[in-house]
C-alpha cells in the first residue's frame, strides 16, 4: 500500500470514528444518536449546575437524559425538555410523576434529574405531558449560609476574646497571689480528705454513711412490701364489700336493711310529732305544765312534813306513821 496523502487522511479519519464509537459506547451515549426516545416537558424555578445530556433517573436508573431548556417569560420558570429512551419507564412515568433536581456531592457540580414513579390508576404520559416539580435544592445556597455562619461564629469568638479575655487576664494578674493560696487551701484539704481526716474524710473513707444507706434502703423496701400487703388485703376487703359479703358489704348492698333503717326513722319522727303536740303520756309530761305544778306543791308538803317530824319525838312520829297508814 502506497504511504500516499489520500492514505493517511483515510487511516485518520477510520481511528477518529472507532475512537468516537468506543468514547459512546462507554458513556453510554451511543444509543443517543439512534434512539431519540419520547420527550417530556417540565417547568422548574432553576436549573442550578444542571447541563445539557445530564442523566434522567427513575428509581435510581437511567432512563434518558436532558435535551435541552429554555427561559419562559410568560410563566417565570424554566422550561426543561427530557427525553426517555428507556420503554419501560415510560410505562412508570404517569401523569401525576413528579421531577426534582439534585447533585451527588457537595459541590453541586453534578446535578441529574429524578422522576419519581406514578400512580398506576393515572394516565401514562404522552409528548404533551408536562410534569410538575419539587422545588429545586440549591446546595451552593447552602454552603454559602454556612459560610455567613461561619463568618459570624469567628466574628464572635473575636468579640469575645477583646471583651471577655482582656479583663479576665487582667483579673488573673491583680489576683495572682490571692489565686496561689486559694489553690494551696484547696490542695491540703483535699489530702486532709484523701487520708480520711475531717467530716467529709471520713464520709468518703469509712464505711458507715454506706452501712446505713443500705439499712435505710432495705427499711425502705420492707416498708414498700408492708404497704403493698395492705393495698392487697384493702382490695380485698372492698371486693367482698361489693359482693355483699360481711356487715358492711350487707348494709352496703342489701336494700332490706336501708328499707328497715328508714321505717325506723319515719316511727321515731311520727312519735316526736305526737310528743310535739302533746300526745299521750310523754306528750303531757313535756308540754303540761299542771304536771310540774302538781310535782311543786308535792315537794313543798313533803318539805312542811319533814319539818314537823323533826320537831315531835320518835313515838310522835310513829303515831303519825300509824295514822297514815291505818284509816
Amino acid at each position: 500500500m502506497k504511504n500516499t496523502l489520500e492514505t493517511r487522511v483515510g487511516i485518520f479519519f477510520t481511528l477518529t470514528i472507532l475512537v468516537a464509537f468506543a468514547v459512546f459506547t462507554m458513556t453510554g451515549d451511543f444509543g443517543r444518536w439512534f434512539k431519540r426516545g419520547e420527550p417530556l416537558k417540565a417547568y422548574v424555578n432553576d436549573v442550578g449546575n444542571l447541563r445539557k445530556d445530564a442523566p434522567v433517573k427513575l428509581m435510581g436508573d437511567t432512563v434518558g437524559y436532558v435535551e435541552k431548556w429554555r427561559l419562559d417569560p410568560e410563566r417565570y420558570d424554566v422550561e426543561l425538555r427530557l427525553r426517555i429512551t428507556d420503554k419501560d419507564a415510560l410505562k412508570i412515568i404517569r401523569t401525576d410523576s413528579r421531577i426534582e433536581i439534585r447533585t451527588d456531592n457537595l459541590m453541586g457540580n453534578k446535578s441529574f434529574v429524578v422522576v419519581t414513579p406514578g400512580n398506576t390508576n393515572a394516565p401514562m404520559v404522552s409528548p404533551e405531558t408536562t410534569l410538575t416539580s419539587e422545588k429545586t435544592f440549591d446546595m451552593q445556597l447552602l454552603l454559602g449560609k454556612l459560610e455567613q455562619v461561619a463568618s459570624s461564629i469567628s466574628a464572635l469568638g473575636t468579640n469575645l476574646s477583646s471583651d471577655f479575655m482582656g479583663p479576665l487576664n487582667e483579673f488573673f494578674k491583680d489576683n495572682k497571689d490571692r489565686l496561689t493560696q486559694s489553690i494551696s487551701n484547696l490542695q491540703t484539704i483535699t489530702a486532709q480528705v484523701a487520708q480520711g481526716n475531717g467530716t467529709v474524710g471520713r464520709l468518703i473513707r469509712e464505711d458507715a454513711l454506706y452501712t446505713n444507706a443500705v439499712r435505710a434502703i432495705k427499711n425502705l423496701e420492707d416498708t414498700t412490701v408492708e404497704f403493698d400487703t395492705a393495698v392487697r388485703h384493702a382490695k380485698s376487703v372492698l371486693a367482698r364489700v361489693d359482693e355483699g359479703q360481711g356487715t358492711l358489704g350487707k348494709l352496703t348492698q342489701d336494700s332490706s336493711i336501708f328499707q328497715e333503717v328508714s321505717v325506723a326513722a319515719n316511727n321515731l319522727r311520727d312519735i316526736l310529732q305526737k310528743v310535739n303536740r302533746g300526745q299521750g303520756s310523754v306528750g303531757k309530761l313535756v308540754n303540761d305544765d299542771s304536771l310540774y305544778k302538781n310535782i311543786r306543791i308535792s315537794l313543798q308538803k313533803l318539805d312542811k312534813m319533814m319539818e314537823g317530824m323533826e320537831d315531835q319525838g320518835p313515838l310522835s312520829v310513829l303515831g303519825i306513821a300509824a295514822s297514815s297508814l291505818i284509816p
